[in-house]
């Protein structure tokens, strides 16, 4: 199998036809060729020193790969492949406190990167493109240039009269209910088998200095295969902006709208309608940035718009009161 081809095929299918579920991914990822694929990036990758629980690293998995690729191949058909507990680790941050990290075993990365090569291509037609974090030919300095370039519309040097919305979701993905997360799933996915054994990746849960915590909530972090679903959870907030702020019509609607006030039309002069502000919008990974063009007034609108929205939505995922939601989203003029 030539595995570009194949992934070529699942985009334009998946970029031809949005209501499409996909069936046989299963048996996709159980291919030699593509197990033997997910195995190279996998192995090449600096992080296949560090082991998982099992205390397997790269040296003691290629001595015997062939027969380690075989043995996953024969459990994924047969509906038996269970995924080891991640080992927990923590990292230090810029501002002093630790990142809590799981490190699967080279085993299940080797899984969850078979399983990314196929759902990445299906998914990534989905997307919006604003969206720039672990995406494909995108990177943090693409998410910068759009941003600096929003910052600039309509003139290059001045941003008078703009305003920037930050908001960091991280906290979000500690919450978020695992049933929720398969639904998103489930838009484009009809294989069983397939989401029967994401779910058990899922619920792997962690070993944290020698206990076992088990996965009731939260998008798991660290695996290959987290970036993604933290995507595809997130692109239900860029679909919300999208509707109401960014899509050809919301900003057709705006110009006419404004155009009129301009003009002094006679309803806009009776009913005291307000102008209405231009937005541009851009998101990495949990981290976005709103850039609203008009008052300071408007600009804090479409803030509490957002923060009612993501509240919500954790509400909704997390099956807690709106009151206890942790989205952080905060307003600054960058003048």
């Amino acid at each position: 199998m030539i595995i570009s081809e194949m992934q070529s095929k699942l985009a334009t299918w998946s970029t031809q036809n949005k209501e499409r579920k996909f069936n046989r991914l299963l048996r996709l990822i159980a291919d030699r060729d593509w197990l033997s694929e997910a195995a190279r990036i996998t192995l090449v990758s600096s992080g296949a020193r560090t082991p998982g629980v099992d205390g397997v690293d790269r040296g003691t998995l290629e001595a015997n790969l062939q027969h380690e690729l075989a043995r996953i191949r024969e459990e994924l058909l047969a509906g038996s492949y269970s995924p080891l507990p991640a080992r927990r680790v923590y990292i230090p941050k810029a501002n002093g406190k630790l990142r809590p990290l799981g490190i699967p075993s080279l085993r299940d990365r080797i899984v969850q990167r078979a399983m990314l090569m196929a759902m990445e291509p299906i998914w990534e037609s989905d997307f919006h493109p604003a969206s720039y974090g672990f995406r494909p030919a995108r990177s943090v300095h693409h998410a910068i240039r759009t941003v600096k370039l929003q910052l600039q519309d309509g003139g290059k040097h001045s941003v008078a009269g703009r305003w920037v919305i930050e908001g960091d979701l991280a906290s979000y993905f500690d919450t978020v209910h695992h049933r929720l997360l398969l639904r998103g799933i489930r838009k484009r996915i009809a294989d069983q088998r397939f989401l029967a054994l994401l779910w058990k990746f899922i619920k792997a849960g962690c070993v944290d200095r020698d206990l076992f915590r088990a996965a009731s909530e939260g998008v798991p972090q660290g695996g290959v295969i987290s970036p993604l679903l933290s995507n595809i959870m997130l692109h239900e907030f860029d679909a919300w902006m999208e509707r109401n702020y960014l899509r050809k019509k919301v900003r057709k609607d705006r110009w006419a709208w404004n155009f009129a006030i301009l003009k002094q039309r006679p309803i806009t002069v009776r009913e005291n309608r307000q102008w209405k502000p231009a937005v541009a919008y851009c998101r990495y990974a949990d981290d976005f940035v709103i850039v609203v063009k008009g008052t300071r007034e408007h600009a804090e609108a479409v803030r509490e718009a957002c923060r009612e929205f993501l509240e919500n939505w954790t509400a909704r995922s997390s099956g807690n009161s709106a009151t206890g939601s942790r989205a952080g989203i905060g307003a600054g003029s960058v003048r």
